[in-house]
Protein backbone atom coordinates (compact mmCIF):
# COMPACT_ATOMS: atom_id res chain seq x y z
CA UNK A 1 0.00 0.00 0.00
CA UNK A 2 2.84 3.01 0.98
CA UNK A 3 3.92 1.86 -2.55
CA UNK A 4 0.82 2.40 -4.56
CA UNK A 5 0.35 5.64 -2.23
CA UNK A 6 4.10 6.89 -3.16
CA UNK A 7 3.08 6.12 -6.42
CA UNK A 8 -0.09 8.25 -6.80
CA UNK A 9 1.28 11.03 -5.05
CA UNK A 10 3.71 11.59 -7.57
CA UNK A 11 3.49 14.66 -9.73
CA UNK A 12 2.20 13.46 -13.59
CA UNK A 13 4.44 14.31 -16.03
CA UNK A 14 3.21 17.92 -18.02
CA UNK A 15 2.92 17.36 -21.82
CA UNK A 16 3.64 19.71 -24.05
CA UNK A 17 2.04 23.12 -24.42
CA UNK A 18 -0.60 22.62 -26.77
CA UNK A 19 -1.12 25.90 -29.25
CA UNK A 20 -3.60 26.02 -31.59
CA UNK A 21 -2.31 28.26 -34.46
CA UNK A 22 -4.09 30.04 -37.29
CA UNK A 23 -3.66 32.17 -40.57
CA UNK A 24 -4.71 31.39 -44.26
CA UNK A 25 -1.33 31.16 -45.92
CA UNK A 26 -0.74 27.47 -45.58
CA UNK A 27 3.33 28.54 -45.61
CA UNK A 28 3.38 30.58 -42.77
CA UNK A 29 1.01 28.09 -40.89
CA UNK A 30 4.08 25.22 -41.99
CA UNK A 31 7.15 27.72 -41.47
CA UNK A 32 5.60 28.44 -37.68
CA UNK A 33 4.30 25.01 -37.06
CA UNK A 34 8.05 23.86 -37.95
CA UNK A 35 9.54 26.25 -35.14
CA UNK A 36 7.11 26.18 -32.65
CA UNK A 37 7.32 21.87 -32.65
CA UNK A 38 11.18 22.58 -32.35
CA UNK A 39 10.75 24.79 -29.28
CA UNK A 40 8.80 21.32 -27.79
CA UNK A 41 5.33 22.78 -28.76
CA UNK A 42 2.23 20.57 -29.94
CA UNK A 43 0.71 22.36 -33.07
CA UNK A 44 -2.62 22.64 -34.42
CA UNK A 45 -3.64 24.67 -37.14
CA UNK A 46 -6.96 26.41 -38.04
CA UNK A 47 -7.12 28.20 -42.00
CA UNK A 48 -9.07 31.26 -40.81
CA UNK A 49 -10.72 32.68 -37.46
CA UNK A 50 -13.53 30.29 -38.81
CA UNK A 51 -12.00 27.10 -39.06
CA UNK A 52 -10.32 28.12 -35.28
CA UNK A 53 -14.11 28.92 -34.07
CA UNK A 54 -14.53 25.19 -35.29
CA UNK A 55 -11.75 23.81 -33.85
CA UNK A 56 -12.59 25.08 -30.34
CA UNK A 57 -16.02 24.03 -30.35
CA UNK A 58 -14.79 21.10 -30.21
CA UNK A 59 -11.45 21.21 -28.00
CA UNK A 60 -10.60 24.44 -25.59
CA UNK A 61 -7.75 22.06 -24.50
CA UNK A 62 -5.13 24.70 -25.82
CA UNK A 63 -2.49 27.02 -24.06
CA UNK A 64 -2.39 29.59 -26.20
CA UNK A 65 -4.29 30.81 -30.14
CA UNK A 66 -1.39 32.56 -32.06
CA UNK A 67 -3.38 34.07 -35.02
CA UNK A 68 -3.28 36.39 -37.95
CA UNK A 69 -5.32 39.32 -38.24
CA UNK A 70 -6.54 39.60 -41.95
CA UNK A 71 -8.02 36.30 -43.16
CA UNK A 72 -11.18 35.09 -44.93
CA UNK A 73 -14.21 34.51 -43.28
CA UNK A 74 -13.61 35.30 -39.70
CA UNK A 75 -10.88 37.94 -39.49
CA UNK A 76 -8.35 37.27 -36.23
CA UNK A 77 -10.12 40.66 -34.88
CA UNK A 78 -13.46 38.71 -34.65
CA UNK A 79 -11.03 35.30 -33.39
CA UNK A 80 -9.85 37.56 -30.67
CA UNK A 81 -13.28 38.57 -29.61
CA UNK A 82 -15.27 35.46 -29.96
CA UNK A 83 -12.53 33.75 -27.61
CA UNK A 84 -12.60 36.59 -24.81
CA UNK A 85 -16.26 36.27 -25.54
CA UNK A 86 -16.20 32.31 -24.71
CA UNK A 87 -15.90 31.58 -20.86
CA UNK A 88 -14.01 28.55 -21.79
CA UNK A 89 -11.41 30.20 -23.99
CA UNK A 90 -11.64 33.41 -22.31
CA UNK A 91 -8.47 32.93 -20.70
CA UNK A 92 -6.53 31.46 -23.44
CA UNK A 93 -3.81 34.17 -24.24
CA UNK A 94 -3.84 35.25 -27.60
CA UNK A 95 -0.96 36.17 -29.67
CA UNK A 96 -0.95 38.33 -32.96
CA UNK A 97 1.40 37.56 -35.66
CA UNK A 98 0.46 39.66 -38.92
CA UNK A 99 2.49 41.99 -41.22
CA UNK A 100 0.13 44.75 -40.19
CA UNK A 101 3.04 46.84 -38.11
CA UNK A 102 0.86 50.14 -37.69
CA UNK A 103 -0.08 51.52 -34.10
CA UNK A 104 -3.74 51.01 -35.53
CA UNK A 105 -4.22 47.42 -36.03
CA UNK A 106 -2.04 46.77 -32.74
CA UNK A 107 -4.03 48.80 -30.13
CA UNK A 108 -7.12 47.66 -31.88
CA UNK A 109 -5.84 44.08 -31.53
CA UNK A 110 -4.71 44.78 -27.29
CA UNK A 111 -8.58 46.37 -27.19
CA UNK A 112 -9.80 43.41 -28.41
CA UNK A 113 -7.85 41.18 -25.83
CA UNK A 114 -4.77 39.90 -27.31
CA UNK A 115 -2.09 39.18 -25.24
CA UNK A 116 1.21 40.16 -27.92
CA UNK A 117 2.00 41.49 -30.99
CA UNK A 118 4.07 39.86 -33.46
CA UNK A 119 4.83 41.54 -37.01
CA UNK A 120 5.52 39.28 -39.60
CA UNK A 121 8.13 37.83 -40.40
CA UNK A 122 8.23 36.19 -36.77
CA UNK A 123 11.44 36.53 -34.56
CA UNK A 124 11.69 32.71 -33.97
CA UNK A 125 13.70 33.35 -30.20
CA UNK A 126 11.58 36.46 -29.65
CA UNK A 127 8.04 34.20 -30.12
CA UNK A 128 9.24 30.97 -28.56
CA UNK A 129 10.40 33.21 -25.22
CA UNK A 130 7.16 35.06 -25.12
CA UNK A 131 5.43 32.00 -25.48
CA UNK A 132 7.29 30.16 -22.61
CA UNK A 133 6.70 33.17 -20.33
CA UNK A 134 2.49 33.03 -21.32
CA UNK A 135 2.40 29.34 -21.44
CA UNK A 136 4.44 28.11 -18.25
CA UNK A 137 2.51 27.02 -15.16
CA UNK A 138 -0.41 26.84 -17.80
CA UNK A 139 0.47 23.16 -19.20
CA UNK A 140 -2.13 20.38 -19.44
CA UNK A 141 -1.15 17.28 -17.14
CA UNK A 142 -1.03 13.90 -18.74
Amino acid sequence: RAATRAVSAAPRAARPSRLLLVDDSLSVRRVVSRMLERAGYTVVTASDGEAALDVLREDTAFDAVLTDLEMPRVSGYELIEEVRRRADTAHLPVIVMTTRAGDKHQQLAYDLGATAYFSKPIDELDLTRRLRDLTRGTRHLA
